[in-house]
């Protein structure tokens, strides 16, 4: 075969010959280049685990929260930050698996003990409440009896003539205590008290609980004193961490109790420091892949750099993500990137080792061998990498901007990968073969017995493409899959339709996202907070703010990939007709907290109550500000706020109104001299770990009031709306529907489009996307219909990370199949079976391999978005596995799209058979 028999374009002919003739400057270049890109990427980039939530910045739930937050931001007269504690709270949950009351006075006494770990941090005495926790420069810790059944029994117990301290937990009196319950505490919690919170029943508690407040001066005063508590309670209570698992996961017991405690800085801790523990796994995965690869190649140094290579295309696509599109915002989902690349990238090096290899059964020329592997690798890399790359590219068109950048990083990573097989692996190749290979070598003896001229009428006999690598495919694969392929196929379809019923058990999250294992502490807190205690403590239901004043805020959504709140550059807009001092925007403002007040609902509709709104109670008073302030104008002017006509005293009265009561400083808020933001708040009878469908009820309920009030309020209030984070939960869900319905009807397309150009075969094509199809479906299927997840985020990213990554095979395998007949000059589809098989069923096992070894180190990890990624990961290598080496090829090899003889084919398939 001459250089002139290949067919390379003028660009390619020239780039390759300069390859071949300056290939230790090509070489020494790239990895100048490599190096230098990600040299800078590592000086200049900051890890930000982004400020930016998963949330829709377009959703109209999250711009109406973001425009109370805005706001709030605006008013000249903030209350400042510097000046208040950073405040926490603590839970603790005590059980027993006794079927008996929980409330024992030696129980009690260990409730004290332990809680007292956190009274300890306190800078005033330890008793209930001996400071105020919005106090600035001073750690307070305190705690009422509503919130903390061991302060509401001894405090009860003590009569309410002395003040509980947490310095002495002594032993209560039985009797009086059996007393105290029965006349006292249990017909509390038999009425709609905030007793209720605190047990799982009225007559025998078996879980019951206490929530204790912590302040600190800063944040950072805060996360110390809590990694104390944290230290000493793993003392108390006999945590210890096990290989690569936390203590939280651990048994938490003390004096026959199982204990439960969290706080929203422990959460952050702990995720912060399972963040980096998680990635470390991360090493297995590259110990394995490098084992997988130098078995494979023969080559320490080719395995190496190839390696090399491979963990650098991450680092030089952040050099892309950062530096060139100017994304800043990186979080831990990211860091899954590196788990993908190491087996994408792996597949792509046994391309062109491959093609290398088997360019030596027919040529000895290096140009021509050069070319020969370069145009074969180019064109099935390209079709794996494309398609794989446009999966993640349409991951980056979701709203949720860490779903977003994750794509876009994901689809840079892969795209600078395809760069290097085209460039710096080339050069590696060449280098390789002429330092470390020869004619001699065993290594290169072993690929090929026998030396044949293919020539164009005859192509070459697949005994001369048999080597170490293929043997067992020709032994074995090829003569199962003739002998049993009508039976394969007719199971390939069997597989994929139990998978098409499987995915109809798809569901949205029933719970909040869980992104810790079920045996960890804080998931258990939320299993318990969602199904066990009789009733929840205000701060359980579901906050609203209803305000005025704001029209609308403009995105900037490029500025929401910083990851800095800071650096947004959105733009609130403001009602302008907006007038409070208005009597009858006045009146129509309180009219709208009288009907959400009375709003009713049905029992269905509002999870077993009647209202809307949370009944107040000693702890909790809803809050309409503008009623609040009119009885306040009354009692300052003696007469009612509805018959002032002066706009300078309603103004002047607002603002000592706001300073007399800090409380409404959040509420009231004027911008640039002018009233410009007023807002009520209310609890919903909707508790925070609701689902979906649960919220969505309240949400319509709520806008269908909005829109009553708006259709005859006054010009001067006419614009109002909510804000909830719940309802911005919501609309993630929606979002996360949204992802993958947009993403398969997209990405589909595309991969029909790529199939049909590698293969130039519409049979062919159809064939392997129904394989491609079949493996999303069984996947999907199998974990939502036998593991039962629901989707969230990492199935959303997955169902169409799946078509990327299962092309792979499919469009090895049929470009090589084309091949077969276009190049090789095999005519009949048994043929071209068979050399497919034998020149690209070793590569795409291979590949397979890698991806599989490397997910299976997901497994290992405690966050259970890596873990699930790792069960996808693993479930999608094996199906995709299946589907194209005993779907995909049987099928191809079935119907008569090449017009071969029936008879002949039978004839070929006995023959290979035996």
């Amino acid at each position: 075969m001459s250089s002139d028999d290949i067919k390379l374009s003028k660009w390619r002919r020239a780039y390759l010959r300069n390859l071949q003739r300056n290939t230790c400057y090509h070489f020494w270049g790239y990895i100048a280049l490599i190096l230098l890109t990600s040299v800078i990427a590592t000086q200049s980039y900051e890890v930000l685990y982004g400020e930016n939530d998963i949330s829709d910045p377009n959703a109209p739930a999250k711009i109406a929260l973001d425009s109370v937050s805005f706001a709030r931001d605006m008013f000249d007269t903030v209350a400042s930050e510097e000046d208040s504690n950073e405040q926490d709270e603590f839970v603790f949950a005590y059980s027993w698996n006794k079927n008996s009351d929980i409330l024992t006075a030696n129980n009690l006494q260990a409730f004290c003990e332990i809680e007292k770990v956190v009274f300890d941090q306190t800078d005033f005495d330890s008793t209930i409440f001996s400071c105020n926790p919005e106090e600035a420069n001073q750690t307070c810790v305190v705690t009422l009896p509503d919130v903390s059944i061991t302060a509401f029994i001894y405090s009860g117990m003590a009569a309410m003539n002395e003040t509980f301290s947490y310095d002495d937990c002594y032993l209560l009196n039985e009797t009086a205590l059996t007393v105290f319950k029965n006349t006292i505490f249990f017909p509390l919690v038999a009425l709609e008290s905030p007793q209720r919170g605190l047990v799982d029943s009225d007559t025998t508690p078996t879980l019951v609980r206490s929530l204790i407040s912590i302040s600190s001066p800063t944040l950072e005063d805060l996360q110390e004193k809590e990694k104390e508590i944290e230290k000493q309670l793993f003392d108390l209570l006999g945590m210890e961490a096990g290989f690569g698992s936390s203590p939280y996961r651990g048994d938490a017991t003390y004096k026959g109790l199982d204990v439960i405690f969290v706080s929203d800085v422990l959460v952050e801790i702990e995720f912060e420091g399972l963040v980096p523990t998680d990635f470390s796994w991360i090493l297995g995965s590259i110990l394995f892949v490098a084992i997988w690869m130098r078995v494979y190649t023969r080559s320490t140094f080719l395995t190496a750099l190839c390696l090399f290579y491979i963990l650098f295309s991450v680092m030089v696509g952040m050099f892309v993500y950062k530096l060139i599109l100017n994304i800043l915002f990186f979080d831990f989902i990211h860091l899954l990137v590196v788990f993908l690349i190491l087996g994408i990238g792996a597949d792509g090096v046994f391309v062109v080792v491959d093609a290398w290899k088997q360019s030596k059964e027919f040529e000895k020329d290096e140009f021509n061998r050069l070319a020969y592997t370069y145009n074969r690798s180019a064109a099935t890399v390209f079709n794996t990498s494309f398609t794989t790359m446009f999966a993640f590219a349409v991951t980056g068109l979701s709203a949720l901007v860490p779903i977003s950048t994750f794509g876009i990083f994901a689809a840079i990573c892969i795209g600078v990968n395809y760069v290097f097989i085209l460039t710096v692996i080339p050069a590696t190749i060449l280098i390789w073969h002429r330092r470390y290979c020869n004619d001699d070598d065993e290594e290169t003896e072993s690929i090929s017995k026998i030396q044949e001229a293919k020539t164009e009428d005859e192509p070459r006999s697949f005994e001369s493409l048999v080597s170490g690598n293929n043997e067992p495919f020709e032994k074995y694969y090829v003569p199962f899959v003739l002998a049993h392929r009508k039976k394969l196929v007719a199971a390939g379809i069997a597989l994929g339709a139990l998978g098409m019923f499987g995915i109809t058990n798809v569901s949205q999250l029933t719970k909040p996202e869980q992104f810790l294992p079920d045996d960890h502490m804080f998931t258990k807190y939320i299993d318990v907070l969602s199904d066990s205690f009789l009733g929840g403590q205000e701060d359980e239901f579901t906050q609203i703010t209803v305000f005025w004043g704001i029209d609308t805020i403009e995105r900037d959504i490029f500025s929401h990939y910083s990851g800095v709140v800071e650096d947004y550059e959105d733009e609130l807009i403001f009602d302008d007709a907006f007038d409070p001092a208005d009597s009858a925007a006045q009146a129509a403002m309180i009219s709208l907290c009288e009907t959400l007040q009375n709003a009713t609902c049905t029992t269905s509709d509002c999870l077993g109550r009647t209202t809307l709104l949370l009944p107040e109670t000693v702890s909790y008073q809803a809050t309409c500000s503008m009623q609040d302030f009119s009885d306040y104008f009354e009692a300052k002017e003696g007469s009612p706020l509805a018959s002032n006509t002066n706009e300078t005293l309603f103004y002047a009265r607002v603002r000592e109104f706001v300073e007399e009561n800090p409380s409404y400083s959040n509420l009231i808020g004027f911008i640039g001299g002018e009233l410009k933001f007023f807002a009520s708040t209310f609890r919903l009878t909707l508790p925070i770990l609701a689902i979906g469908p649960e919220k969505e009820v309240y949400e319509e309920r709520l806008e269908e009031i909005m829109k009553q009030y708006e259709a005859s309020a006054p010009a001067t209030a006419k614009l109002v709306n909510f804000a909830s984070a719940e309802f911005v939960q919501r609309a993630v869900e929606i979002a996360l529907v949204d992802t993958v319905v947009r993403g398969l009807l997209i990405t589909f397309p595309v991969v029909f489009a790529v199939m049909i150009y590698a293969t130039r075969n519409a049979y062919l094509a159809f064939i392997s996307v129904l394989a491609i199809l079949f493996i999303v479906m069984t996947v999907l299927g199998f974990v939502f219909s036998v593991l039962e997840w629901e989707l969230g985020i990492a199935e959303s990213i997955v169902a169409i990370m799946i078509v990327g990554l299962s092309v792979d095979y499919c469009v090895h395998l049929g470009h090589m199949f084309t091949l077969a007949g276009k190049n090789e000059g095999y005519k009949k589809k048994i043929d071209r079976f068979h050399f497919a098989a034998l020149t690209m069923g070793p590569t795409v096992l291979a590949g397979g391999a890698t991806t599989l070894g490397a997910g299976v180190f997901l497994f290992g990890c405690q966050i259970t978005f890596f873990n699930k990624m790792g069960v996808l990961l693993t479930m999608t290598v094996c199906c995709s596995l299946f589907f194209s080496l005993f779907f995909l090829m049987p099928a191809a090899t079935l119907f008569d799209f090449s017009k071969d003889s029936e008879e002949e084919n039978e004839k070929e398939v006995k023959n290979a058979s035996l």
